[in-house]
């Protein structure tokens, strides 16, 4: 049970991870000539992108689920008025893990990427000054 537990803390955690390294790895100015959405690094735009996503995958269950008018605590099984109670359990197995894994992986990404969006961007500032002077 621990492997796991292990394994599935790895598979959440590994993708964002792997994009935060991403971020820091190119905060190179030569990099970062092009921006990428509004940003210099495209490591950090792909990562709010991903976000971005998940977000919207876990509001459109989590009002699939309300609009069900489906209950359900986390040892009491789903029940729905407008829908099966198996497409229930479905949306819940879905919105719930999506929610904790926005408040526990991506808000702790987001403020590594605006972190080393800041980085990139003062780099690239003083690339171009140094080049500007001399």
């Amino acid at each position: 049970m621990e492997m796991q537990a292990i394994l599935m803390i790895f598979v959440y955690v590994a993708p964002m991870a792997g994009l935060v390294i991403w971020a820091f790895a190119t905060m190179h100015p030569r990099y970062c000539t092009e921006k990428t959405l509004f940003l210099r690094n495209r490591a950090v735009a792909v990562g709010i992108i991903t976000m971005c996503l998940v977000a919207v995958i876990v509001l459109i269950t989590w009002q699939a689920f309300e609009l069900g008018w489906c209950n359900s605590g986390l040892l009491s099984p789903v029940e729905c008025s407008d829908l099966p109670d198996e497409i229930g359990r479905y949306l819940f197995i879905i919105y719930f893990p999506g929610a904790v894994y926005l408040v526990a992986v991506c808000l702790p990404a987001l403020l590594l990427f605006a972190i080393a969006e800041w980085i990139t961007r003062r780099k690239f500032r003083n690339h171009l000054e140094e080049n500007a002077a001399g």
